[in-house]
Order: C-alpha cells, then sequence, then structure tokens
C-alpha cells in the first residue's frame, strides 16, 4: 500500500494519507508523558541485511479492526500496585490483541471485613470492555485482614481458616454476581506450586469450592484451574482425581500453566505433550492453556524468572515471537504474553521478603525493584517511558495472524538451513492461501541480526507474488525471481532465516 500511494500521491503525501486513515481506526495515544506510538513503516529499527526488494510495512490493526482472540496480554498485578493501569490502558487497543489476563485484588478490593470497594476494578472492568478487549478474570491473592487468609504474594498460602474461607467464598461469589455479563473467563489461584505446603488434594478442593460458586451463579462462565508454575505430573493427576472422585470434572474447562525458559523453543516436547495426554485420559474437554510467559527486556540481578542472563530489547522480543509462533504451532490454547508494561515490586531487605502492604510508602530498608517483563518500559514513578521494540513486534504479529488460519497438520514444505529450523504452514481456511512461519530455535535468542541461508520447499502454495516477512521489525521483501524457482506443484525458495520467526507467504495474504 505504501508504495501504491508513493506513486500515484508522491511519497510523502503517501505516506501522510496512510497515517491518517489509521488514525481514523485508532484512538488517540498519550500517556502521562506524552509518549507516542509510532506509525511510521521505520518504527523499528533493523540491523537485517535482506537481499530483497523492500516493497512495504505490516500495517498494525487494533482491536475494533481484529477478529481473532488468539491470544492474552497480561495485565496483571495493578491488584498489588506493582503497575498502573492508567499508564498504559491507551496501549491496550492499537496493540490489537482481544483479550487480557487481570488479577482481580481480593486484598485491594475488601480492605474492611464484609466491605467491597469495587470503584477500581469498575473502571478497568468498563474501560477494556470499551476497548473491545475481554478479560480473563483471576481471583487470587489472598488477604490477611483475616486469620488464616492467606497473603498477597506470590506463592502465597490459600486461605485455611474456616472464616477466611467462608469471607473468600463470599469474595467470590460478590465478583462473579457484579461482573456477570462483563467477565465470561475465570481463573482462581496464580502458581499454588510454588507453595510447597499446597498439596494437590488441598488445592483441588480448594478449586472445586471455588468453581462450584462460579457456576452456580454463571453457569455459562468458563473456568481455568490450577494455574501451575511449571507442568508437574502429580499436580495434574492429583488435581484431577480428585474432581473425577467428586464428579466435577465438567467444571473445568482448562488446565492452565506458565513457562519461562531462556530457550523459548525448549518449552516443548514430551513435558506438554504427557500432560496432554493425561488431561485426555480424565476429558476429552478439558484443554490446556499457556496462561503466563514472558521475558524482561535486560538484565535483572535477582527475583523472578529468567535472571542473571543479559537480556536486550532485541532478545525479549525475539524471545517473546518464539514463543507465539511455539504455542500456536502446538495448538496451545489461548497464549499469554507477560507483560503489558514492567512493574515496580518492593523488597523488604530487614525482613528478606516482598512488603506485603499494597499502600506502602515508609521506605526505610526496602528497595525498588524492577521486573522489566513489560512490552512498556515504565521508570521509577511506574510511568510510561519507552515503548520497547517487543511492542511492535507484537503488534505486527497480531496483525498477519488476525485471518482464519488453520495448521496444516500434515504439512507439504520443508527447511533445510545449516541449523534446525523450527517451522510451521498454514493455510488460510477461506482463500486456501497458504503461509509458512520459520525460525532458527536452536539457541537462546543473540543480541544480533545474523542470518543464515535456507533452502525452502512448499508444496501447492498457490504463490503468485511471494513475499519475506520480518515478523520484528514488520518489513516485508519481494522475494527475487532468481531465488524462487518452480518444479511442478512445489515452490522452492532461497531465503535468510535467523533467530526471529520470518514468513514466506503471497502479498495478498497480507495487511500492507
Amino acid at each position: 500500500m505504501r508504495r501504491t500511494l508513493s506513486k500515484s500521491l508522491g511519497r510523502s503525501q503517501g505516506f501522510a494519507l496512510l497515517v491518517s486513515l489509521f488514525l481514523l481506526e485508532t484512538p488517540s495515544v498519550v500517556s502521562a508523558q506524552n509518549l507516542k506510538i509510532d506509525i511510521s513503516p521505520e518504527r523499528v529499527s533493523t540491523g537485517l541485511y535482506i537481499p530483497f526488494e523492500r516493497i512495504g510495512t505490516v500495517q498494525p490493526k487494533s482491536t475494533y479492526q481484529t477478529i481473532g482472540k488468539y491470544w492474552t496480554i497480561g495485565c496483571e498485578t495493578v491488584d498489588r500496585n506493582y503497575t498502573i493501569y492508567n499508564e498504559y490502558k491507551a496501549y491496550l487497543a492499537p496493540l490489537g490483541i482481544r483479550k487480557a489476563r487481570f488479577q482481580c485484588g481480593w486484598a485491594k478490593t475488601e480492605k474492611v471485613k464484609g466491605h467491597y470497594d469495587f470503584k477500581w476494578l469498575d473502571d478497568i472492568v468498563n474501560d477494556m470492555g470499551s476497548q473491545n478487549i475481554e478479560i480473563w478474570a483471576e481471583l487470587s491473592y489472598g488477604n490477611p485482614i483475616y486469620e488464616g487468609g492467606g497473603n498477597i504474594n506470590l506463592s502465597g498460602g490459600l486461605p485455611t481458616s474456616q472464616k477466611a474461607l467462608k469471607a473468600w467464598d463470599d469474595w467470590v461469589e460478590a465478583m462473579v454476581t457484579r461482573y456477570k455479563g462483563k467477565i465470561h473467563e475465570w481463573e482462581i489461584w496464580n502458581e499454588p506450586d510454588l507453595n510447597k505446603d499446597n498439596t494437590p488434594d488441598q488445592l483441588a478442593a480448594f478449586n472445586l469450592r471455588t468453581a462450584k460458586i462460579i457456576k452456580r451463579i454463571d453457569p455459562n462462565s468458563k473456568i481455568a484451574a490450577l494455574t501451575l508454575a511449571s507442568l508437574k505430573e502429580s499436580y495434574i493427576r492429583g488435581f484431577l482425581d480428585f474432581f473425577k472422585k467428586n464428579e466435577a470434572l465438567e467444571l473445568i474447562d482448562w488446565i492452565s500453566f506458565h513457562g519461562y525458559p531462556q530457550n523459548p523453543d525448549m518449552m516443548y516436547g514430551s513435558s506438554i505433550d504427557k500432560a496432554k495426554e493425561l488431561i485426555h485420559q480424565y476429558s476429552s474437554s478439558i484443554k490446556l492453556r499457556q496462561g503466563e510467559s514472558g521475558c524482561p527486556s535486560e538484565y535483572q540481578v535477582k527475583h523472578h524468572a529468567l535472571n542473571n542472563y543479559h537480556w536486550s530489547e532485541l532478545t525479549q522480543a525475539k524471545w517473546l515471537l518464539r514463543r507465539m509462533m511455539g504455542d500456536m504451532g502446538h495448538d496451545i490454547d489461548d497464549a499469554s504474553i507477560f507483560s503489558m508494561m514492567d512493574m515496580i515490586y518492593i523488597w523488604d531487605a530487614k525482613n528478606n521478603k516482598w512488603d506485603e502492604n499494597i499502600e506502602t510508602t515508609d521506605m526505610k530498608d526496602k528497595y525498588k525493584f524492577f521486573n522489566r517483563f513489560g512490552l512498556i518500559r515504565c521508570d521509577s514513578m511506574k510511568r510510561a517511558e519507552k515503548i520497547k521494540q517487543s511492542y511492535y513486534a507484537v503488534q505486527n504479529t497480531i496483525s498477519v495472524f488476525d485471518q482464519p488460519l488453520v495448521r496444516v497438520k500434515e504439512a507439504q514444505s520443508s527447511v533445510s538451513s545449516s541449523h534446525a529450523i523450527t517451522s510451521f504452514e498454514y493455510q488460510n481456511a477461506v482463500s486456501k492461501a497458504k503461509m509458512l512461519v520459520m525460525w532458527d530455535g536452536s539457541q537462546i535468542p543473540a543480541d544480533t541480526y545474523q542470518t543464515q541461508k535456507a533452502v525452502v520447499s512448499i508444496k501447492e502454495s498457490g504463490f503468485k507474488n511471494p513475499v519475506w516477512v520480518d515478523l520484528l521489525s514488520g518489513r516485508v521483501y519481494k522475494i527475487s525471481l532468481d531465488c524462487w524457482k518452480k518444479n511442478g506443484d512445489i515452490d522452492m525458495f532461497e531465503v535468510p532465516v535467523y533467530d526471529s520467526p520470518v514468513i514466506i507467504a503471497d502479498r495478498t495474504s497480507l495487511p500492507l
């Protein structure tokens, strides 16, 4: 589109018209610091050298334009004030993702026993709804105002006392009643397996009592249970045994899991296959759901996942794209991206633990820990400071894959290169146009743009104008005739690949 406009109107006029057309579809995007989204074709700088003619750039789609709901954006930790929703809400719709995972914050909502202050939640639920975003709501964590009520931190204990459990039941009932019709998917507790005191039977009993309340109030709602930090066969088996014994398997729609390997491609293999097979032994309707996964954009000394490694904005973007494409290629439901914006945690150095006070003001013997997993960088005041490379990379991917694609399970394509290349073949269910996504997943994403040559064959591609697309930058290149050969119903290509996903597709299949 950019090239066509330049021919008829002149380069500057064509680009100005393109920007104007996009802005008509996209709400004003300005934060407290006047940080604007770059919508120009050069919005992502890249060191890639591609020996083809560049013909355009992927055009982003907002949530008012996208149709698919395959991916989820993580909007967690607002409940504990680790991030500020108002600082990043303007960047949600332009990203294009139609679903957000959100933690509802029992302790933030019920600060006085029996009294719920829902205003902060109402504002967020209504704002996301206005941006065409569905919420996948998590009910945890605990509430320290009740003895035995658990705490607000990761790996915090479940409510255990009778009074705390009754208060939990009341909280769940109040939440589901209030947001019935606005929230349709619920998750019960985040990463309970991090606390060794939480046994599979205890988790199952807690999930069951909660699921019964949710389904009683909203029978059409869906529930993601267990939410493991890592796939543990003993937890899954014990959990499902309990539900089967209580004839309650039909209450559960997903078993949710997380994962943070340095090489995102190492997430797939026997553990996921075994988990799927185990779940299928109990129910054909319960699916495995990827509920949280991400990568920091810089070195993190300690605490949280993927620490003590020299990450960068480039390697973060590559990691996220490989995880997105890997989850989709392995038919894993509702792949979630952690997270929308960086977070700031408060570490209590004196007591060697996270500060459990949601409204922390006293910083004596405490320090701020920047958790740089966001697509948007925050400053020391939790304000939006910079839009990272990863934001635009995810935006490109959402736009390209927002079409009725079906994975070709018996793929008639191959990729040959100096390293083993991961690839998945898709076909548009309506147009029948094919698309091949591929990357070098043999190593941890590198902070370079080094490519290697690959020989690709695709049977019955249907290509008339094949292009090569870099999802990270969104740049689109016409594959030259000397690198494209036809042999009967097989198309052969010589193209670059690297450790970030790229696509071969027909030009007509892409939003340019």
